[in-house]
């Protein structure tokens, strides 16, 4: 395969359990896929998706959650668990601490507020993103994964702001 023309962005987590190309059958060279625990966007993965977007005219983002987070859970204990994984529990205590006691799951809250929070995030913090959004058509959507049904919810949070 010479090149890469993939259709799609998809921020997920590292996750074994969450295969972006499984859950949207689709195979090599369709998605450019970036994940991280917690489906968190560092300066990296920011970088990756404006390069999608940017030099391979990719026009959709999906922001892909699950259910059973390990990084969400982790952040909700508020523990540290020490070393770089520090770095995960404090890119998500705002968004984590934001829905605490304000919903039955706190648990499924949290996750689903981490991916509206990155959608928001994509959307407006790189001026070269935000341009392609408001003049080219990239849409950027959130997705949740129950890993215990296997379906997919698309798109979530739509018209709700972070």
């Amino acid at each position: 395969m010479k090149g890469q023309d993939p259709f799609a962005v998809i921020v997920g987590c590292s996750d074994s359990r969450v295969p972006p190309e499984i859950l949207f059958d689709h195979g090599i060279g369709d998605l450019f896929v970036i994940r991280t625990a917690g489906n968190i966007l560092d300066g990296i993965g920011m970088g990756s998706v404006e390069y999608a977007v940017l030099h391979l005219g990719v026009r959709l983002v999906v922001v892909l959650g699950h259910s059973s987070c390990g990084a969400v859970a982790a952040a909700l204990t508020g523990e540290k668990p020490g070393g770089h994984q520090d770095s995960v529990i404090e890119a998500l205590e705002e968004t984590v601490s934001s829905v605490r006691g304000a919903a039955d799951d706190e648990h499924d809250a949290a996750s689903r507020k981490n991916v509206l929070v990155t959608v928001e995030r994509l959307r407006n913090d790189e001026p070269s993103i935000r341009n392609l959004v408001e003049k080219e058509g990239l849409e950027i959507i959130g997705a949740y994964y129950d890993i215990g049904t296997g379906r997919v919810e698309l798109p979530i949070g739509k018209g709700e702001s972070s």
